[in-house]
Formats: C-alpha cells, structure tokens, sequence
C-alpha cells in the first residue's frame, strides 16, 4: 500500500483536533435528523452569528476530526506485506512532533552499519524504517527581460485617471448621527464606544455615558464603583476628573428619573414598563441614493409601537438639526424593514438639561 500525501493527511487530522479555521458558513445534518444552516460574518467591530452557530461549529470539528480520524485508519491498516507513507517536507510543511520524535528515535535505535538493511526493524518488530532520504530540490529563478517604460507616459496615464475619479460623484458609506455638541464635526457612530476619538470632556463624558448604558441600562441604580472601573479601562479618560464627575450626572439623573420625555414621564420608567428587543443594534441599509452604517443605541416595544432611542448627552435640540433629522429618518426606515407590519416611531432620550 502506498500513501501519497501521508503529511496531508496527518495536517487535516492535527487541524480538525487543534479547531482549525472556523468556517463562516457551515451546512449539516445532525444525528437525529436535524437540518443546521449556519453562520458567523464579521461586521465591523461586531461579529453576528446565527443562533445555532456554536452547536454547528463543534459538530462540523467533531465530524472532520472523526473522518480525518478514519482516513487515517484504513490507509493505515490495509497492507499486509508493506505499507508505503509518502511525506514531502519543505520549510512551510514539518511533521508534527510525535512523527519527528519517532523518525528520531529509529535514527538513533538503527546502526550505521544497518542502515542500508531492509531486514533492520525497530518498535519491538512491528515497525520497520527504510530510511531513504530524497534529493533536495533546487529553486531555479527564471531570469526576468528588461522592462522598457515610458515614464512620462505613465504619469499622464494616472493624472487622466486621477482626474476622472475626481469629476465623478461617488457614493461612500456614511454615518446617519451628527455631534451631540456645538462645533463639533460630523461624528462616526462607533464613538459611542471608541475612546479614542477626542481629548474633549464633553464628548469624552457623552461616550462613557454610552458605554456605560450599554453594559448596565437595565441595573436598578448607578454603581459608581463599575463606571470608575470603565474609566480606568482607558488612560485618556482617567486622567481627566471632569469626564467622570460629567458622566456620573448624566448617568445618576437616568437611573434617578430626572430625565424626562416631552409629556414629563422619566425615560426610567418608560424602559421599566417597555419591552427592550435590542441594545447596540446595527444597522446598515440603503436609503436616498445613499449608503448608511450606524448604529440604534436602543430598541423598545411600548405597546403597538416599535420605537428606536438614541441617547443624547447634550442639550436638547428644538428644532433638530440636519444631521439629527437625517439620523432619525434613518433609523426609522431602517426599523421599518425590520418590521413591516408594525408602526414605527423615533426617539432621542436627551440626557442633559443644559
């Protein structure tokens, strides 16, 4: 019997035991019928499985693992007079230690003088090595012609290039969200959770809010000892008291019911009544002859309606500005996709009184 490929084998059965690469799509039947159709897509910073992926991702490394498993074992145990094991080695491709630890100990265990011996036998006479190492390949390196370029012609090739894409109006990916406060750029939607974005208080203070909302909304009270904790995760923030004593407010006015929408009900008591279907929840659409990738702070079911909230650090706005409105015709639409037989509303939960 001979086994071209052995060190392919011996690399799908090491990989399926060690996991391996998960796959982002796995399709199998279990053992009592059932159908699994699963994945796991990176977006973003955000990773979004299915709800059985975890359960379809370790069947899918038992079964490779038991196959890998059964490979092994008939090409392994069908020779009856010889058994041939071809393993190619280069510097990306070893045998694995226990293989390179058995090659070693057949080195030692047989002599110089029996080396060239088909009758010299090792492992008790169950295993016999012919030790016949091959010829070492040489890399040959084609020897390239001349390139001849013009390279006046090349730069006149891109500036045309160059100047052609500038002329064209090209649709990019843009945030729905606008500052939270005067003078302040256009903001992505991942500073609610980046702190890397500004040295400013106010806005630094407004991202610790954020975070600290999306761990810990639905705690009974503030705990000061888990926000200090957050802050001190990140330096930038820690060596700026104002941050702290700034978020500390807001957040104690939310838990507190200080905050207050426009009939005068608290937004804490709101979210104690509601049905909370998403926190953090993604978003990306198309919509006006434009891309958008943001993200809803909140989701929540009051009665009928379907109503996304978005946190708002600063002074309320009336009216709302462009960039508020956009952020809330977007995410309206966004949820009405979501739900299309529901009646959807918006809503900025505005966390500051001045």
């Amino acid at each position: 019997v001979i086994v071209y490929g052995w060190t392919s084998v011996l690399s799908e059965l090491a990989e399926a035991i060690r996991g391996g690469r998960s796959r982002e799509v796995i399709s199998l039947t279990t053992e009592d019928g059932r159908r699994l159709n699963d994945f796991a897509l990176d977006w973003g910073k955000l990773k979004i499985c299915s709800t059985h992926y975890g359960q379809a991702l370790e069947l899918d490394r038992t079964g490779k693992q038991q196959e890998a498993a059964r490979l092994a074992y008939v090409a392994t145990t069908r020779a009856r007079d010889r058994m041939l094991l071809v393993c190619p080695i280069s510097k990306r491709r070893r045998f694995s230690e226990g293989i390179s630890a058995l090659i070693d100990q057949a080195k030692t265990t047989i002599s110089d003088s029996s080396r060239s011996d088909p009758e010299a036998r090792l492992c008790d006479e169950t295993i016999r090595f012919l030790l016949r190492p091959g010829s070492q390949s040489k890399v040959v390196r084609p020897i390239l012609p001349q390139l001849k370029w013009d390279i006046n012609r090349y730069k006149s090739f891109w500036k045309q290039r160059y100047a052609t894409l500038q002329s064209k109006e090209i649709t990019l990916i843009r945030a729905p969200s606008g500052g939270e406060h005067e003078g302040e750029e256009e903001t992505r939607e991942d500073e609610h959770y980046d702190h890397r974005v500004s040295s400013d208080s106010h806005r630094l203070a407004g991202i610790l809010v954020h975070a600290y909302l999306e761990r810990y909304l639905l705690d009974e009270s503030l705990q000061v000892d888990k926000l200090d904790k957050m802050l001190a995760e990140h330096s930038e923030m820690d060596a700026n008291p104002e941050i702290f004593r700034r978020a500390e407010k807001t957040l104690l006015g939310f838990y507190e019911g200080n905050w207050v929408d426009s009939s005068g009900i608290s937004y804490r008591e709101r979210l104690e009544k509601a049905r909370v279907l998403a926190r953090e929840l993604p978003v990306y659409l198309s919509y006006e002859d434009q891309l958008w990738s943001g993200v809803v702070d909140l989701v929540l079911e009051e009665g009928e309606t379907i109503r996304a909230i978005d946190y708002k650090t600063a002074a309320e706005q009336d009216p709302l500005s462009e960039a508020y409105t956009r952020q809330q015709r977007v995410y309206t639409e966004a949820l009405r996709r979501v739900f299309p037989q529901r009646e959807i509303d918006f809503e900025f939960w505005w966390l500051s009184r001045s």
